[in-house]
């Protein structure tokens, strides 16, 4: 899960109309489907990347009850029951290896491209890397002198595409299947879902 399950918009910083999310259900929501991924895969390892949104429920705790912040139990992996599902949290903004390939969420380096966000996040890193956080599905590969490709993707979505926070944008519904070889070699597909009909 590479970031922003949650939304947190009801605890988000941002302006926002009341009576748009309800935090407990949304919690609720997320806790019902991270149940129903290790009941769908038992016996797979999961990983469980915190993105911006997450991050939203730090913020709010350090903002708001900043003596709560070092209790365990008020910590995401705590209120998801991330432990009883034996799901394993990331979270500090660091990547996450699946073999050789880094895994980010997209928020842990700042500026776009007026190209693309697999191209921003090749301008960044100048390494191979799959991102979400744009919410577009996107690619873009280089080659160095010695014909060594660097290759970036980018995630679409699976939320609302035009939430009243950004009503016009360049989203789309996505997601990428990763196979992994046992030297760590990897093969992305990056899908596209359409929305027209």
């Amino acid at each position: 899960i590479n970031g922003d399950l949650a939304d947190f918009y009801a605890i988000s910083r941002w302006t926002k109309d009341p009576r748009a999310r309800d935090f407990s259900f949304e919690l609720q929501s997320c806790r019902e489907f991270v149940g129903w991924l290790r009941q769908t895969f038992p016996k797979i390892p999961i990983v469980y990347k915190a993105g911006n949104h997450e991050e939203r429920w730090q913020h709010y705790i350090w903002q708001h009850a900043p003596e709560l912040s070092k209790e365990k139990r008020m910590s995401l992996q705590s209120w998801l029951d991330l432990d009883k599902h034996d799901v394993m949290m990331v979270e500090n903004q660091r990547p996450v290896m699946v073999g050789r390939l880094p895994i980010l969420h997209g928020h842990e380096f700042r500026g776009g491209s007026p190209v693309n966000p697999a191209r921003a996040a090749y301008n960044k890193l100048k390494h191979t890397a799959l991102i979400g956080h744009h919410h577009q599905t996107s690619g873009h590969c280089e080659p160095d002198m010695n014909h060594r490709e660097t290759y970036n993707w980018s995630v679409g979505c699976l939320c609302d595409l035009t939430p009243e926070y950004s009503r016009i944008n360049k989203w789309n519904w996505g997601f990428a299947i990763v196979e992994v070889q046992a030297d760590g070699e990897f093969n992305v597909e990056n899908h596209r879902i359409s929305t027209t009909g």
